[in-house]
């Protein structure tokens, strides 16, 4: 169970906060003074942290800079200022978000889900061999990841980041069906609000853009009621198995020399 540290001094705050969160399930644990949260850090490693910059902002800034020599969670700062300024400081110094209070708990919920998923999706990234950290190749395509980079036959592919995450998250595993729920996953953090249309005319523009390019493309696939999955050619397919063939043979040759 993920664990979110609340920072805040407002005790009806708190205590809504904690139920809408531990509804969510999620534990919660609430500090009211900013010592005890600073300790407890020292021992405890949260999956995400709230923090309440409070009237005086310069408390909460910096108790965000130590927050932050200590711990890589994600931070939402809560702000009643109206002053930039205070929010300029507040990402400069390593705050994920920085939202105006009075804000929804339930609001703050899904802020909460949307940073872990992000922060989670970061850290798989950063494993040594993770899939999405090399480079993505399905028949034709390319793509490298951490470049941004798209091609088909060589030709740049000029994707937006939500067709750029939606066709590696497909290519990566050519034939497998991703289902729509899965895909929505996949750009929610970048639009926000995404149904079913969005991800099909995200898929059109894809097809289009490629189409530009090579106008016999038809890798991507629509599975009816499920989603989409991405298909490489069977000639595509063997062309990359005796290629695998004939690298392990020569290998095998240059040993036994």
């Amino acid at each position: 169970m993920k664990k979110i540290y609340v920072i805040h001094r407002d005790a009806e705050f708190t205590k809504n906060c904690r139920t809408v969160l531990e509804t969510a399930g999620f534990a919660v644990e609430v500090f009211r003074s900013t010592g005890p949260a600073l300790n407890a850090l020292n021992w405890s490693a949260p999956s995400a942290i709230l923090l309440n910059m409070s009237d005086e902002s310069l408390d909460g800034l910096q108790l965000m800079q130590r927050i932050r020599n200590k711990s890589t969670a994600p931070v939402i700062l809560l702000t009643e200022s109206s002053e930039e300024i205070d929010e300029i400081m507040g990402l400069r110094l390593g705050a994920d978000a920085v939202l105006r209070q009075p804000i929804s708990q339930h609001l703050l919920c899904e802020w909460v889900k949307s940073l872990l998923k992000r922060h989670q999706a970061l850290t798989d990234l950063a494993q040594p061999g993770n899939q999405m950290q090399r480079q993505i190749q399905a028949g034709d395509l390319v793509m490298e990841p951490d470049r941004f980079v798209a091609m088909w036959r060589g030709q740049a592919l000029p994707l937006t980041i939500s067709e750029f995450r939606l066709l590696s998250s497909l290519a990566s595993r050519p034939g497998i069906v991703r289902q729509r729920d899965s895909l929505i996953d996949v750009i929610h953090d970048d639009e926000g609000y995404v149904d079913d249309r969005s991800i099909d005319s995200h898929i059109k523009r894809i097809r289009s853009k490629i189409r530009e390019i090579d106008p016999s493309f038809n890798c991507i696939q629509a599975v009816y009621s499920l989603g989409y999955r991405y298909n490489v050619p069977e000639e595509k397919q063997r062309l990359k198995v005796a290629a695998t063939r004939d690298s392990v043979t020569m290998q095998e040759a240059s040993f036994h020399a």
